[in-house]
């Protein structure tokens, strides 16, 4: 995929990116646990 702007841009985009991955992650990864003890509950 072709990127308009320069490489420190780029980079910005990259790191911001990278964040919102990892805050994603972080919730599903409370979700599933919130679930297994859910399922260990039940």
């Amino acid at each position: 995929i072709p990127y308009e702007g320069n490489y420190s841009a780029w980079l910005e985009a990259k790191a911001k990116r990278m964040s919102q991955e990892e805050r994603e992650a972080e919730g599903r990864s409370k979700v599933m646990s919130r679930e297994l003890e859910w399922v260990r509950q039940s």
